[in-house]
């Protein structure tokens, strides 16, 4: 095992952790919170810089809106998860909250390490170093990224 290997492995292991603690539903909410939050920020900027006039400085407006919009979706966040926590207790899932999380966090863990080295084969000369060649997971995930690709381009692109 190289450094790479070992990085890795400490990605996973933080990964799996943070889900185990937060849990499955917790998790699965967030992500999906910072899609939605993401998307609106895109689509509806332009309407809250429209309520902002009266701020001068261009940039100073951008980041004032940034701000409101980013508190604005941590406290639908946050009200979510004490929303799904109650449930949680309520039916008493708190196991296999925990249990899914972790194979949430496995799989998380993974893709960050994925989209990394997907970056790094394309963006450096990194894949040509002895450390990457001598990497026993590297080939692993090439396979996973290699497999998301083909499903990717054949069902969005054809």
């Amino acid at each position: 095992m190289n450094t790479i290997d070992c990085v890795s492995i400490i990605i996973i292991a933080i990964s799996t952790l943070i889900s185990f603690f937060r849990g499955f539903f917790q998790e699965i909410v967030s992500i999906l919170i910072w899609c939605v939050g993401i998307y609106m920020l895109f689509k509806y900027y332009s309407i809250l810089c429209f309520f902002s006039w009266n701020i001068n400085h261009k940039i100073t407006r951008y980041i004032v809106n940034f701000v409101i919009f980013f508190i604005s979706f941590l406290i639908i966040k946050f009200s979510l998860d004490y929303l799904i926590t109650i449930f949680i207790n309520k039916f008493h899932l708190f196991f296999l909250n925990q249990i899914l999380g972790i194979f949430f966090g496995i799989v998380r863990g993974i893709a960050i390490i994925c989209t990394i080295l997907f970056f790094l084969e394309f963006s450096t000369s990194f894949v040509n170093s002895n450390i990457f060649k001598t990497s026993l997971l590297v080939p692993y995930y090439n396979y996973f990224i290699k497999s998301f690709l083909k499903l990717f381009i054949k069902n969005i692109f054809l």
